[in-house]
Protein backbone atom coordinates (compact mmCIF):
# COMPACT_ATOMS: atom_id res chain seq x y z
CA UNK A 1 0.00 0.00 0.00
CA UNK A 2 1.53 3.29 -1.07
CA UNK A 3 1.43 6.32 1.17
CA UNK A 4 0.83 9.74 -0.37
CA UNK A 5 2.53 12.52 1.55
CA UNK A 6 0.42 15.28 3.10
CA UNK A 7 2.11 17.73 0.74
CA UNK A 8 0.73 15.89 -2.30
CA UNK A 9 -2.75 15.54 -0.82
CA UNK A 10 -3.03 19.25 -0.14
CA UNK A 11 -4.22 21.19 -3.18
CA UNK A 12 -2.09 24.07 -4.34
CA UNK A 13 -4.22 27.22 -4.13
CA UNK A 14 -3.43 30.00 -6.54
CA UNK A 15 -5.37 33.25 -6.18
CA UNK A 16 -5.43 35.73 -9.05
CA UNK A 17 -6.43 39.26 -8.22
CA UNK A 18 -5.85 42.86 -9.24
CA UNK A 19 -4.01 45.36 -7.06
CA UNK A 20 -6.49 48.23 -6.99
CA UNK A 21 -3.87 50.96 -6.66
CA UNK A 22 -1.83 49.86 -9.69
CA UNK A 23 -4.28 47.65 -11.64
CA UNK A 24 -1.54 44.99 -11.71
CA UNK A 25 -2.52 41.32 -11.96
CA UNK A 26 -0.89 39.42 -9.10
CA UNK A 27 -0.93 35.93 -7.60
CA UNK A 28 -1.12 34.72 -4.04
CA UNK A 29 0.43 31.26 -3.85
CA UNK A 30 0.20 29.39 -0.58
CA UNK A 31 1.52 31.69 2.15
CA UNK A 32 3.14 34.14 -0.29
CA UNK A 33 1.07 37.14 -1.28
CA UNK A 34 0.94 39.67 -4.09
CA UNK A 35 3.55 38.28 -6.46
CA UNK A 36 3.38 39.97 -9.88
CA UNK A 37 1.95 37.57 -12.46
CA UNK A 38 5.08 37.06 -14.58
CA UNK A 39 7.34 36.66 -11.53
CA UNK A 40 4.90 34.22 -9.93
CA UNK A 41 4.78 32.04 -13.03
CA UNK A 42 8.58 32.03 -13.16
CA UNK A 43 8.67 30.93 -9.49
CA UNK A 44 6.10 28.20 -10.14
CA UNK A 45 8.07 26.86 -13.08
CA UNK A 46 11.48 27.02 -11.41
CA UNK A 47 10.46 25.68 -8.02
CA UNK A 48 8.05 23.05 -9.30
CA UNK A 49 5.41 24.06 -6.77
CA UNK A 50 2.59 22.71 -8.87
CA UNK A 51 4.17 19.32 -9.50
CA UNK A 52 4.25 18.69 -5.73
CA UNK A 53 0.46 18.54 -5.70
CA UNK A 54 -2.03 16.36 -7.56
CA UNK A 55 -4.70 19.06 -7.51
CA UNK A 56 -4.80 22.78 -7.98
CA UNK A 57 -7.36 25.39 -6.98
CA UNK A 58 -7.44 28.54 -9.07
CA UNK A 59 -9.39 31.41 -7.54
CA UNK A 60 -10.17 34.61 -9.45
CA UNK A 61 -10.81 37.76 -7.43
CA UNK A 62 -11.38 40.23 -10.27
CA UNK A 63 -14.22 42.65 -10.72
CA UNK A 64 -16.18 42.10 -13.90
CA UNK A 65 -14.44 44.78 -16.01
CA UNK A 66 -10.96 43.62 -15.01
CA UNK A 67 -11.84 39.99 -15.61
CA UNK A 68 -13.20 40.69 -19.07
CA UNK A 69 -10.03 42.58 -20.03
CA UNK A 70 -7.59 40.07 -18.51
CA UNK A 71 -9.39 36.81 -19.15
CA UNK A 72 -7.57 35.72 -22.32
CA UNK A 73 -3.98 36.55 -21.31
CA UNK A 74 -4.43 35.27 -17.76
CA UNK A 75 -6.02 31.97 -18.82
CA UNK A 76 -3.31 31.49 -21.44
CA UNK A 77 -0.62 31.96 -18.79
CA UNK A 78 -2.39 29.71 -16.30
CA UNK A 79 -2.55 26.93 -18.86
CA UNK A 80 1.06 27.48 -19.84
CA UNK A 81 2.49 27.10 -16.35
CA UNK A 82 0.20 24.19 -15.55
CA UNK A 83 1.42 22.48 -18.71
CA UNK A 84 5.04 23.12 -17.79
CA UNK A 85 4.86 22.14 -14.14
CA UNK A 86 1.70 20.20 -13.50
CA UNK A 87 2.15 16.84 -15.14
CA UNK A 88 0.86 15.12 -11.99
CA UNK A 89 -2.27 17.25 -11.68
CA UNK A 90 -5.47 15.25 -12.01
CA UNK A 91 -7.95 17.64 -10.39
CA UNK A 92 -8.44 21.32 -11.17
CA UNK A 93 -10.90 23.46 -9.23
CA UNK A 94 -11.74 26.98 -10.32
CA UNK A 95 -13.47 29.40 -7.98
CA UNK A 96 -14.90 32.62 -9.35
CA UNK A 97 -16.94 35.54 -8.07
CA UNK A 98 -19.50 35.03 -10.84
CA UNK A 99 -20.72 32.27 -13.13
CA UNK A 100 -20.76 34.61 -16.13
CA UNK A 101 -17.47 33.39 -17.62
CA UNK A 102 -17.29 29.89 -16.15
CA UNK A 103 -18.19 28.11 -19.40
CA UNK A 104 -14.98 29.44 -20.99
CA UNK A 105 -12.80 27.30 -18.74
CA UNK A 106 -13.77 23.68 -19.18
CA UNK A 107 -12.75 23.15 -22.83
CA UNK A 108 -9.35 24.94 -22.73
CA UNK A 109 -8.36 23.15 -19.53
CA UNK A 110 -9.41 19.71 -20.74
CA UNK A 111 -7.63 20.30 -24.08
CA UNK A 112 -4.41 21.61 -22.54
CA UNK A 113 -4.07 19.50 -19.41
CA UNK A 114 -4.24 15.92 -20.60
CA UNK A 115 -3.97 14.34 -17.13
CA UNK A 116 -6.86 16.30 -15.63
CA UNK A 117 -9.80 13.97 -15.11
CA UNK A 118 -11.91 16.26 -12.94
CA UNK A 119 -12.66 19.96 -13.36
CA UNK A 120 -14.78 21.68 -10.73
CA UNK A 121 -16.09 25.18 -11.29
CA UNK A 122 -17.61 26.94 -8.30
CA UNK A 123 -18.91 30.42 -7.59
CA UNK A 124 -17.45 32.19 -4.57
CA UNK A 125 -20.40 34.59 -4.25
CA UNK A 126 -23.42 32.61 -2.95
CA UNK A 127 -25.82 35.38 -4.04
CA UNK A 128 -24.77 34.90 -7.66
CA UNK A 129 -24.89 31.11 -7.53
CA UNK A 130 -27.50 29.69 -9.93
CA UNK A 131 -29.72 26.76 -9.05
CA UNK A 132 -27.31 24.35 -10.67
CA UNK A 133 -24.84 21.91 -9.14
CA UNK A 134 -21.62 23.64 -8.09
CA UNK A 135 -19.62 21.06 -10.00
CA UNK A 136 -19.26 20.65 -13.72
CA UNK A 137 -18.03 17.23 -14.76
CA UNK A 138 -16.36 16.29 -18.02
Amino acid sequence: MSVVSDERRKPLTIVFHILAETSTPVLDIGDRECIPLDEAIKCLVEQHWVSMSQSVVIRFNFDEESFAALFEPVLRRVLLFLQLTGRAITRCAIEMWSWKYSHYFTKPISENLRNVTEITIGCSDPKKRPRLPAEVGL
